[in-house]
């Protein structure tokens, strides 16, 4: 007798909400959805949610989906129908892979309605309802029957997506952080964007209103880089100014092979936050802080959408603020600059994981990583070559200076008469004596400072090593937490 392999119910909630546990990420997985169907705008709309029992909609105005689209499509998880290389109607490369992330956001309440009306059928919409405690009583998955329903309409093509009876609740910081995520989901400082995801709240406006004021013209420094796909890359820095400071070449970038990583460009802004920097700028050293305080950091946007969580709070993936600890002088950090790496991938060389928390880190996704590293270390080295020029010439034109003033001190002398000279020559030498004993006792403090330097920068490097271990062993730990308290109840 044949047997084929069957699922329990409880299947559902191991690849959905317990794969990706923030509610968030799996609202940005149907935005993404709405992308790939060639959607200008992206609505999600919060109904009650303070408590559990609230109502999430996600519509877009895409091309929708025929019955077909839905069963071999929407409803196969594990697989995806799009083919990553080949782009749509609107020459977007698809984002969405296996469905786990919409399973997760459909998993968030206790009904789905789905609502859909396809470009190739006007006046045509197709309607689902998935009730999850009828998959709850069942044995196995493949038991439950889901039923399309047709009807005429009047709308345009789209899809709306309604999960009732939220099993959870969105406070502010989630709702913030679900608008965060939905501003930078495209890249917002683009003045021309194909697609816009929005959350119909004030927490979204009065967020989007400061991400989108950008004080992009106040940076001090703009670095631009680009890796072609021949592996090789160029790179510059641009000056408050406009004028490029700097070029570089494959050869100043890397001293020996090519990128084994798709193409790329990596573009970073850096600003000094000090009162005296911004004395001549149109903006407060305030308004920058708090604009970086939302969005600083390197952020990664593959396919024209973004990846978490690059460029999120605490996640520093170009360890720029390692670097700078262990060589502070004329580098960034992500409190001080925000940057854009921005690839597209057609050949598919990244893959993100299946919790889509980033991508798997292969070669390529490493090579890309050097890449962005080399064209930071590349900006330190010419900022630092400039800094270390400005003061020869600085202690050139004091040497200059000096030795003006030292000769005029000797004429003077010499128009002294002879009985007065030698007493004033003599209280001249005692001060140039003087001045000599204070110069050695600065320079036996500066090394001093130096050497404490040196020390504290060895014990913040080593702070941050240990961090990471210890910073996963309490990720994994309130996993583990949460995870037992949903399964065990009271028990645990």
């Amino acid at each position: 007798m044949a047997e084929s392999l069957r699922f329990a119910p409880s299947i559902l909630a191991r690849l959905g909400e317990e794969l990706v546990p923030h509610p968030d990420q799996g609202i940005i997985e149907l935005a993404k959805n709405a992308y790939d169907a060639d959607a200008r705008t992206c609505r999600v709309t919060l109904h009650d949610v303070l408590q559990p029992g609230g109502t999430v909609t996600v519509s877009d105005d895409g091309d929708g989906m025929t019955v077909e689209q839905i069963r071999a499509g929407w409803l196969v998880l594990g697989r995806s129908e799009k083919n990553p290389s080949q782009r749509t109607r609107l020459g977007r490369l698809p984002v969405g892979q296996k469905g786990l992330g919409r399973l997760a956001a459909l998993r968030l309440g206790r009904k789905v309605v789905l609502e859909t009306r396809p470009v190739a059928e006007p006046g045509t919409e197709y309607r689902m309802e998935i009730d999850w405690a009828r998959f709850d009583r069942a044995d196995v998955v493949e038991n439950v029957e889901l039923v399309i329903h047709t009807r005429p309409t009047t709308e345009r093509s789209g899809t709306s997506i309604t999960i009732r009876d939220l099993s959870t609740s969105f406070g502010r910081v989630d709702t913030k952080r679900l608008a965060r995520s939905l501003i930078l989901l495209t890249d917002p400082f683009e003045s021309d964007r194909s697609f816009r995801a929005e959350l119909l709240t004030d927490e979204f406006r009065d967020l989007e209103e400061l991400v989108r004021n950008g004080y992009f013209t106040e940076a001090d420094y703009r670095l631009r880089a680009t890796l072609g796909s021949d592996g090789l890359a160029s790179a510059q820095v641009i000056d408050h100014s406009g004028s490029i400071r700097w070029k570089a070449e494959h050869q100043d970038l890397r001293r020996s092979g090519r990128y084994l990583a798709p193409a790329a460009t990596f573009e970073l802004w850096e600003f000094t936050l000090n009162r005296a920097s911004f004395a001549a700028k149109t903006a407060t050293v305030g308004e920058v802080k708090d604009w970086l305080g939302e969005i600083g950091g390197v952020h990664l946007y593959y396919r024209g959408l973004r990846v978490r969580p690059y460029g999120d709070p605490g996640h520093d993936w170009l360890e720029m603020n390692l670097r700078r600890a262990r060589s502070p002088e004329k580098r960034p950090s992500t409190n001080n600059s925000i940057g854009l790496v921005t690839i597209e991938d057609p050949n598919e060389a990244l893959t993100e994981k299946t919790d889509r928390s980033g991508f798997i880190e292969n070669h390529a996704f490493s090579e890309l990583r050097g890449f962005a590293g080399d064209a930071l270390n590349w900006m330190a080295r010419r900022r630092v070559k400039e800094r270390d020029r400005r003061r020869r010439e600085r202690r050139k034109k004091d040497r200059v200076r000096l030795a003006g003033a030292r000769k005029g001190v000797d004429e003077a002398i010499a128009r002294i008469p002879e009985k007065q000279r030698k007493p004033v020559e003599a209280a001249i030498n005692r001060l140039d004596r003087e001045r000599k004993r204070e110069r050695e006792s600065i320079l036996s403090d500066l090394q001093l400072y130096r050497t404490l330097s040196t020390v504290g920068t060895t014990a913040s490097v080593f702070s941050h090593e240990a961090a990471g271990p210890l910073n996963r062993i309490d990720r994994l730990t309130n996993a583990i937490e949460r995870r037992a308290g949903t399964a065990l109840g009271v028990r645990y």
